[in-house]
């Protein structure tokens, strides 16, 4: 979703570009599923070797049997096929029929509806579960507009074309191959602060998509580096409230969390870099 956001603020076809981002998920996935496997081996031999080793005995001290019903009816299959069905009819729309955000939006609304009539929902019931699920997404809506009203004042105060200046010259100073590692540098830094990725996208692409064609960077390549940028650091902001969330469920503290997670946080960065230089050199663009 943040990539078609971004890609629709550079003027990109929608979800262009799609077989080497698919290189880069099996890249990042064989090299994580590798330094977690390496993890795992040791904690085998050694269970002591587990950052959360003390935690993980007092649970079991603690632990009362539960048995959960894992058996999945005929209504949950159902609803799960209507999902899928829907994400893929959004897939092929967007790559063939060139279907944009609103198309998206129209399609969950109905899907929704869809949903609540196979789930057997009351109206009533229908609406306070679409207004909770609404009120997540609030926050992420106003930094997305509040972004949006930053960068149109940054240009109709004749601001924006200084900042893409002053950030071109500091860029062009760096090798050619270096200046896509140095977009995703600048989004992480970026991300520590405007954690939202469709708010990210909104604020950051309208000085990135002109700054790569400043410097020799394709829009696609900086588009890469956004992603980079903004989803690494998800893994270890504890501003993240999926990653807070998540440890909290699973009883890891943050510190512990952190003991772990920045040894692949720092190997990511290696890698995207690695794979932002390879876009650089086959000219990443619109595919």
């Amino acid at each position: 979703f943040t990539t078609g956001v971004a890609q629709g603020i550079a003027e990109l076809p929608l979800y262009s570009g799609l077989s080497y981002r698919i290189i880069c998920m099996l890249v990042l996935w064989i090299v994580t599923a590798l330094f977690i496997a390496r993890y795992a081996k040791k904690v085998r031999l050694d269970p002591s070797k587990s950052y959360v080793y003390d935690l993980e005995q007092v649970q079991k001290n603690q632990e009362v049997e539960k048995h959960y019903d894992t058996d999945l009816s005929a209504q949950q299959i159902a609803i799960l096929v209507i999902f899928i069905l829907g994400l893929c009819l959004i897939i092929y729309g967007s790559l063939r029929l060139n279907w944009g955000n609103r198309v998206h939006m129209q399609i969950y609304l109905c899907m929704s509806v869809i949903l609540a009539i196979v789930g057997k929902f009351n109206p009533n019931e229908t609406v306070r579960v679409f207004v909770r699920g609404a009120k997540g997404m609030l926050a992420a809506a106003l930094v997305l507009g509040l972004s949006r009203s930053i960068s149109m004042i940054l240009d109709e105060a004749l601001v924006l074309d200084t900042v893409i200046y002053g950030c071109a010259a500091i860029l062009n100073g760096l090798p050619t191959l270096l200046r896509g590692p140095a977009m995703l540098i600048a989004n992480t830094i970026i991300n520590v602060f405007l954690t939202s990725g469709s708010g990210q996208a909104a604020a950051v692409m309208p000085i990135m998509v002109p700054l790569s064609d400043l410097i020799g960077v394709t829009r696609q390549t900086a588009i890469l580096a956004f992603n980079f940028g903004d989803g690494f650091c998800n893994y270890i902001l504890p501003t993240s409230t999926a990653l807070m969330g998540i440890i909290s469920a699973c009883n890891i503290p943050y510190d512990r969390w952190m003991r772990f997670m920045w040894k692949i946080f720092i190997l990511w960065l290696i890698v995207g870099t690695v794979l932002l230089i390879g876009a650089q050199l086959i000219h990443f663009g619109p595919m």
